[in-house]
C-alpha cells in the first residue's frame, strides 16, 4: 500500500511537473507613466518629437498628463506623452513633471516665491491642502518643495518648508520578487492622503476617510505565471486623476524558479503557496 501511495505520489509529481515547465512567453513591463501638467498657455501636441513634426492637437495649461518617454530632438527636450488614445510629443518645458503629492500637516503654513523664510509669502496653506510637488530646494539646513500652487484657474511655482508637508507613502518605483505560481497578494500602504481621495488598487477602491491615517490597499493578482505591472491611482474628489505609480512583481519563471517552485509544491502537500507583498 505504501508503495502504491509513493507510484501515485510520484505520477502526480510527473504530471505537475510536465505542465510546470511548459513554455509561458515572459509578460513585459511598461515604463511608468510620470503625471505631468501643463505650464505653458497654449501647447502644440506633435505627431514626432520635432518642432516641424505635424501639429495633432493641442493642451491648454492646467491639463495633467502622462509622461511615457523622454526624447532629444534638435536639441531640445521632448516628452512621448498619451494623447486621445495615441502617442503624441511635447516640448517639455511647457510641462512640470509631478514627483509626489503631499499633504499640509500643519494649521497654517506660509508658501514663498523663493525657497527662504525671507522671500515673498504667496499666500497660506491649511491643514489637509494637498501639494503638487515638481522639485526640492537645499537652503542650509532646510528642504524646501517646489510645487504647483494653484490660484483659481492660475498655476504658480511656489515653495513649502518639507517639515510642513507630509508625502504620501507611494515609491517613485517598486519591484517585489515572487516565487513561480505562488498566490500573490499585493498590500500598497498609503499615508497622508487628503480626506475624500479615492485610492485605487487594482479594481479596490477606498476613500481615504482621515488625511494623516495610514492604510492598505489590498490588490489580489492570483496564482502568477510571468512578470507582471500593477498600477497604484489616486483620484481628488472630483475625479481627477491625481498621481499614478506602477509597481512590478518579477516572478521567477526561469529554469531553477521552477525547480524550486515545484519543490515547494510537494512539501505543502500538492499545493502551490501563497505570498503578501507589501508596497511602502
Amino acid at each position: 500500500m505504501k508503495f502504491t501511495k509513493k507510484i501515485i505520489a510520484l505520477l502526480l509529481a510527473l504530471l505537475t511537473v510536465s505542465g510546470l515547465f511548459a513554455f509561458h512567453a515572459s509578460a513585459g513591463l511598461d515604463v511608468d507613466n510620470k503625471p505631468a501638467i501643463i505650464i505653458g498657455g497654449a501647447v502644440n501636441v506633435r505627431e514626432n518629437p520635432g518642432e516641424d513634426s505635424q501639429r495633432i492637437g493641442g493642451l491648454t495649461y492646467g491639463k495633467m498628463v502622462f509622461v511615457t518617454d523622454t526624447v532629444t530632438a534638435d536639441g531640445k527636450i521632448w516628452y512621448k506623452i498619451n494623447y486621445e488614445g495615441a502617442n503624441g510629443y511635447i516640448l517639455s518645458t511647457y510641462a512640470a513633471l509631478l514627483k509626489d503629492i503631499g499633504m499640509v500637516n500643519a494649521g497654517a503654513v506660509n508658501i514663498r516665491k523663493e525657497a527662504s523664510e525671507s522671500s515673498e509669502r504667496i499666500a497660506g496653506l491649511s491643514y489637509g491642502k494637498p501639494v503638487w510637488i515638481i522639485g526640492e530646494v537645499k537652503n542650509g539646513s532646510d528642504t524646501w518643495y517646489k510645487f504647483l500652487y494653484k490660484d483659481g484657474d492660475t498655476y504658480t511655482n511656489a515653495y513649502i518648508k518639507s517639515n510642513y508637508v507630509g508625502i504620501m507613502a507611494l515609491p517613485e518605483s517598486f519591484s517585489a520578487k515572487a516565487t513561480y505560481k505562488n498566490d500573490i497578494t499585493v498590500c500598497a500602504y498609503y499615508r497622508n492622503v487628503p480626506v475624500g481621495y479615492q485610492v485605487i488598487t487594482g479594481t479596490n477602491t477606498q476613500v481615504a476617510a482621515e488625511g494623516a491615517a495610514e492604510f492598505c490597499g489590498i490588490m489580489p493578482l492570483g496564482n502568477l505565471e510571468d512578470s507582471r505591472l500593477v498600477t497604484l491611482r489616486i483620484y481628488d474628489p472630483s475625479g481627477n486623476l491625481m498621481l499614478q505609480k506602477a509597481v512590478s512583481i518579477e516572478v521567477d519563471n526561469s529554469f531553477f524558479g521552477k525547480i524550486i517552485a515545484f519543490f515547494g509544491f510537494i512539501f505543502n502537500g500538492f499545493k502551490w503557496g501563497s505570498q503578501n507583498v507589501e508596497v511602502r
